[in-house]
């Protein structure tokens, strides 16, 4: 078999591609070798609608309750978390948190949410950024940096509770 070289800023690049084309990236010995589950997670940063604000809030739970919730609850292995940020920036006014092993999954969810009034009429979708926690120590099999942090990127000790996962109505 040969080997060849690859300069070393071209393979996360061509890694990123795989993990989010689905394309299997991996040689057979390495696919056969037991690994962990890689978590992703994906900020989606969104910007509420004037035709969301102008909606009163018993309208706005009304609309979730009944068109969103069904559909993150119909994948309860992709964690989801809502974030408030308009105070801060005037680009968006709210940040949802995905996290998955399975970005099929997430796919899904986006996919039906984009059939939904959620997308692009009562939220504008401004960026959607997949990330991996702690990559380069996976990369280089070092631990993360930060108190806290296991090698497997997550956090050593889980919270006391859950996060609320319910979205704010602006």
């Amino acid at each position: 078999m040969t080997t060849r070289h690859v300069p070393d800023f071209a393979l996360p690049f061509a890694l990123s591609c795989c993990l989010l084309l689905g394309t299997a990236c991996l040689s057979s010995a390495e696919e056969t070798a037991p690994r962990e589950a890689q978590v992703f997670t994906i900020f989606m940063l969104v910007r509420a609608t004037d035709a969301w604000l102008a909606l009163e809030p018993e309208a706005r739970f009304a609309f979730l309750e009944a068109e969103v919730q069904p559909i993150i609850e119909s994948h309860p292995e992709v964690g989801f978390r809502f974030y408030d940020s308009e105070a801060f920036t005037a680009e968006t006014s709210d940040v949802i948190v995905w996290q998955m092993s399975d970005l099929g999954r997430y796919q899904s969810i986006v996919e039906r949410l984009r059939e939904t009034r959620f997308w692009g009429h009562y939220f504008a979708v401004g960026s959607i950024i997949p990330a991996i926690e702690n990559a380069y120590a996976q990369q280089y099999d070092v631990e993360p940096f930060g108190p806290g942090r296991s090698s497997s990127g997550a956090a050593a000790t889980a919270p006391d509770t859950a996060p609320d996962t319910t979205p704010d109505t602006n």
